[in-house]
């Protein structure tokens, strides 16, 4: 991933995290904000090798944001720079594999998959379920009994369900209940069909 486009979605990993695990009401200087990251990326972009992943990124704002966990305690006082310091440089770095499993224990109280986050930062276009969200192979198993009950039964069995761009979708009397099933059954595909 370029530089550029590596920070600005450094940035929204960043303000994610941070609302979804710590204060979704903290206000940060857009400015300093943008500087403080781009001096981390380029701190960091030699340690990786110069090739920096989403996925690592988002390992790294889980890690920060998990030494900051008692937030009442430095709610007062924080400013982003904590997150990337040289400190928290080497928490990360030198944290022991262990940490991941208090991480992702941490995560399931909040409701949060470290999987799911890492997938919903990636565009469509990179997205490794991108030639699921529509398969013209469907159409004709989808158009069988339709707007029937045995026709919802069997794609619902036989299909990756509702499409956006499924014609025999857009005729269905059944979206609703097969939406539902979509989100319980596929929600990462539910997502990028839904976006």
């Amino acid at each position: 991933m370029e530089q550029a486009k590596l920070k600005c979605k450094a940035k929204e990993v960043f303000l994610s995290v941070f609302s979804k695990t710590l204060d979704g009401s903290f206000k940060f200087n857009d400015y300093t904000l943008i500087t403080t990251i781009s001096k981390f990326i380029d701190t960091i972009t030699p340690i990786e090798g110069g090739l920096i992943s989403l996925g690592m990124v988002v390992d790294y704002m889980i890690c920060q944001s998990h030494a900051f966990r008692e937030w009442d305690k430095w709610s007062d006082r924080f400013s982003a720079s904590w997150f990337f310091s040289e400190r928290a440089i080497s928490r990360f770095y030198e944290s022991k594999p262990g940490l991941k499993f208090y991480e992702n224990k941490w995560l399931g109280e909040l409701d949060i998959d470290r999987e799911q986050l890492k997938l919903s930062f990636l565009s469509k276009e990179e997205h490794p379920m991108r030639k699921f969200i529509h398969m013209e192979s469907e159409e004709g198993t989808k158009m069988r009994f339709l707007n029937q009950d045995v026709g919802y039964g069997l794609c619902v069995g036989s299909t990756l369900m509702w499409s956006p761009m499924s014609e025999a979708c857009r005729k269905c009397n059944y979206k609703q209940k097969c939406l539902e099933s979509l989100k319980f059954t596929y929600p990462e595909l539910y997502r990028l069909r839904t976006e």
